[in-house]
């Protein structure tokens, strides 16, 4: 099954580099450079005894917001915080609201799944990092608390600092000032134990300091 693997990671990278990006093939990422960070398009396999199943996902980083939001964050390495993303989504979550799955049983699938892989892509991915490259996008879709906004961002208490970070770093002000009251009233309300308000208070302090 590795095998195969590698060559639709292979013949999906052939696809996907006229879009300009260029291939980790051992994170099964195919990532796309900008001067503010960078997109990217990533599979994960599910292997079966006899075959694998396929799914898409696809993320944008915004480099600035994540150095800020990980500066305090002594859970991961140095070298994770270059990979954490700012927003993402599966793309059959996102074009069909369930999962979607591609299945590879042999060689001769591999050619077939590659093309229907990028071709949902270029359908359903390229058109939401094409919107959420843009930070006010972002900002805007992680301000809120349904599913619109967690789906793309599923954790409470990072869409909160991601939303007012994006804010900061527009220089919204009055947006920022808006943001820091809802979501800390949100978080302060959210019944669960991991959820710090605490951190995200002194998050807002350290992007105040810097103002």
């Amino acid at each position: 099954m590795k095998h195969l693997q590698q060559l639709l990671l292979t013949s999906i990278g052939n696809q996907v580099k006229k879009h300009g990006f260029k291939p980790r093939l051992k994170m099964q990422v195919f990532h796309r450079y900008y001067d503010w960070g960078r997109d990217s398009l990533h599979l994960c396999f599910i292997n079966h005894v006899d075959d694998f199943d396929v799914t898409a996902d696809i993320a944008i980083r915004f480099d600035r917001l994540e150095e800020l939001i990980n500066e305090e964050n002594h859970l991961i390495t140095k070298a994770e915080k270059k990979d954490t993303s700012t927003i993402g989504v599966e793309l059959g979550n996102l074009a069909e609201g369930e999962q979607k799955r591609w299945t590879v049983r042999q060689e001769s699938d591999v050619a077939g799944v590659a093309k229907e892989i990028t071709d949902y892509f270029e359908k359903v991915g390229i058109p939401y990092l094409s919107k959420y490259g843009d930070m006010r996008e972002t900002m805007e879709v992680l301000s809120g608390e349904e599913r619109d906004s967690w789906m793309h961002s599923p954790l409470d208490d990072y869409r909160a600092k991601a939303a007012v970070g994006l804010a900061w770093l527009l220089n919204d002000q009055r947006r920022f000032n808006v943001l820091v009251e809802s979501k800390r009233e949100f978080l302060a309300n959210v019944s669960n134990q991991n959820i710090s308000v605490e951190s995200f208070d002194k998050f807002v302090d350290s992007i105040r300091k810097q103002t």
